[in-house]
């Protein structure tokens, strides 16, 4: 008698969410851009640095060929490490240095920034990723919508045609349509992470700079 109520309580539940879904409207696609941060492409020095730049900017990959700046880039931009982390690392490294000569500090920034864009296009193309599934999925639950109106009005013999079938297809395009969202919405927020690490970490060299 328990797993006979159980299964009534679910099948209670399950009409509930999906009764809802329909009362509330189902979710609809991501915006085509759906970050509260504002889109770029890719990040400059000029973007991350607090003020004007100190020296000239370097060639775009001659900070892996000083053994200082590569030292620093590859600790502070690595995602293991915080901006805090990145902070101190730099902080620590001027004082047993002697503070940063300018065009070290631009050698740092310059491959800091290489670093940061890269993890940034593979943000950039997983919300893509994420926004056209969103696209696909709230078409599906629009077809799940139809197919429900028609098979009230014109039923069908067909057993995934029967209004419960669609009901579970709709349900589980519901859910999967909510995690695209909840996934875009991680990926939003390391976007808008990796951003300000950059900019702490163009802070900490700048007030590092000699």
């Amino acid at each position: 008698m328990p797993s006979v109520r159980c299964a009534g309580l679910a099948a209670m539940l399950f009409t509930s969410l999906c009764g809802n879904a329909v009362a509330g409207g189902p979710p609809g696609p991501l915006k085509d851009w759906p970050c509260a941060a504002a889109f770029s492409d890719q990040l400059t020095p000029q973007d991350v640095w607090p003020t004007s730049l100190p020296a000239a900017l370097p060639d775009a990959d001659a900070w892996s060929g000083d053994a200082q700046a590569r030292t620093l880039v590859e600790f502070i931009a690595s995602t293991e490490n915080s901006p805090a982390a990145g902070a101190r690392f730099i902080d620590d490294f001027a004082r047993d240095n002697g503070g940063l000569r300018p065009a070290l500090s631009m050698l740092v920034l310059t491959g800091m920034v290489e670093r940061i864009n890269k993890i940034r296009d593979i943000l950039i193309e997983g919300i893509r990723t994420h926004v056209i599934r969103s696209h696909i999925l709230a078409q599906a639950v629009a077809d799940n919508d139809d197919s429900l109106k028609l098979a009230t009005t014109a039923p069908s013999a067909d057993p995934a045609r029967q209004p419960d079938a669609i009901r579970k297809a709709r349900f589980s395009n519901l859910r999967s349509l909510d995690d695209v969202g909840d996934g875009a919405e991680m990926l939003c927020h390391r976007y808008s992470y990796d951003e300000k690490k950059a900019k702490a970490l163009a802070a900490a060299l700048q007030r590092n700079t000699k």
